[in-house]
């Protein structure tokens, strides 16, 4: 047993390595300890792991580090971003209500959908970025129905009003950070109906220009 474990370790060891020279271009650490305590040696570290959720978590935010770099490493930031949501969707043991229930593996899927997005906005692939902001709205629809409802519900079923505003509040805001990149394409793409899909998404949030504001 000891064996297996320390070849699985070596296995985990050198993938780390290779994430950290490849992909993040930094140097190696060779002291396991130092490597779960260094944030970005701990975030590649946690990409070996047997864990989907601690796997997947790593994956997204390597992505997501990547993606602030995007004229490098657009790339990799979309191959580990996929990877990320691969890693949750493949799991057969997160199925339905208890991955639409668990915060940290859809918190994954969300970062990594919207990251995915922006990247495509950032290599003007509109139709792409329009795609995985598709994906994410269907990824909130689930999360409304197997998530938000029944805690809506049982809120105003106990008069806890303020539980139950909360609860909308967050699913609404989540929402929005779709429709969001949504305006920025149309907007890009100098679509027509930019303003008008700019105005609708102020009343949705409740922000009200004047004539003059909005001339500006």
């Amino acid at each position: 047993k000891d064996e297996e474990n320390m070849a699985e370790e070596e296995k985990r060891y050198n993938e780390y390595c290779q994430i950290i020279s490849e992909v993040l271009e930094v140097e190696p650490l060779k002291d396991l300890k130092s490597i779960k305590d260094d944030e970005i040696h701990k975030i590649a570290y946690m990409c070996t792991s047997e864990n989907t959720l601690e796997k997947a978590t790593g994956l997204s935010r390597i992505g997501h580090f990547l993606v602030k770099d995007i004229e490098e490493n657009a790339e990799n930031a979309k191959k580990y971003l996929e990877k990320a949501i691969n890693t949750i969707l493949d799991d057969k043991n997160l199925s339905n209500k208890s991955l639409y229930n668990n915060e940290r593996a859809t918190t994954v899927l969300e970062t990594s959908y919207l990251d995915l997005a922006g990247t495509y906005i950032l290599e003007e692939k509109y139709d792409m970025a329009k795609e995985k902001i598709k994906d994410y709205k269907e990824l909130m629809e689930k999360e409304f129905n197997f998530k938000y409802t029944p805690l809506i519900s049982e809120a105003k079923s106990k008069g806890e009003k303020i539980k139950m505003l909360n609860n909308m509040i967050e699913i609404k805001s989540k929402y929005t950070k779709a429709d969001i990149l949504l305006v920025r394409i149309a907007a890009l793409e100098n679509s027509p109906d930019a303003i008008e899909q700019y105005d609708n998404l102020l009343k949705k949030s409740g922000i009200v220009l004047s004539d003059e504001e909005r001339n500006e």
